[in-house]
């Protein structure tokens, strides 16, 4: 049997597919901005940290893509609903989209507490024994990553948020 002879290539071919979509959309938000070019004198400017991060990004996309290809070479299958699997990552992207207007209409609170209380509720792996006690740990838990993340950026950064 070769190497990768029977394997599974759903996953092979849906994680470097997934982050390569973000890739490709911070791109196109970036190339967009001129702000982010402007001259900023011996300072990189805002958009060094943007340019690492997606150049990481689509390097690692890429040969995920590549390894994924030569799998496919070596008799990989796919043996699982390629779609199916791709649901959680498709909703959890299209609900970060969401999430920008919906701050503006309601404010970051509010969209971020029903963002983190939903993905917790959808992501949980354990929905046995009393689901108070579990709904009452999300709740904890989103209270407190909400909190957190609020207060790291409006007092300690002094970022304001929507």
């Amino acid at each position: 049997m070769k190497d990768g002879e029977g394997r599974d290539l759903t996953v092979e071919y849906g994680v470097p597919i997934f982050f390569g979509v973000w890739a490709v959309i911070g791109w196109w938000a970036i190339l967009r901005d001129s702000y982010v070019w402007s001259d900023f004198g011996l300072d990189p400017g805002p958009v060094l940290m943007p340019l690492l991060v997606l150049s990481l990004l689509s390097i690692g996309s890429l040969a995920m893509l590549v390894r994924a290809v030569m799998l496919t070479r070596r008799g990989g299958v796919f043996t699982r609903n390629l779609l199916r699997n791709l649901t959680v990552p498709a909703a959890f992207a299209g609900t970060v989209l969401l999430m920008v207007p919906l701050m503006y209409r309601i404010g970051f609170l509010a969209t971020a507490t029903l963002f983190a209380f939903g993905w917790m509720v959808v992501l949980v792996e354990a929905w046995h024994g009393a689901i108070w006690r579990r709904l009452l740990g999300i709740l904890v838990a989103t209270a407190l990553g909400v909190g957190l993340v609020t207060y790291v950026f409006v007092d300690l950064i002094r970022v304001p948020l929507p």
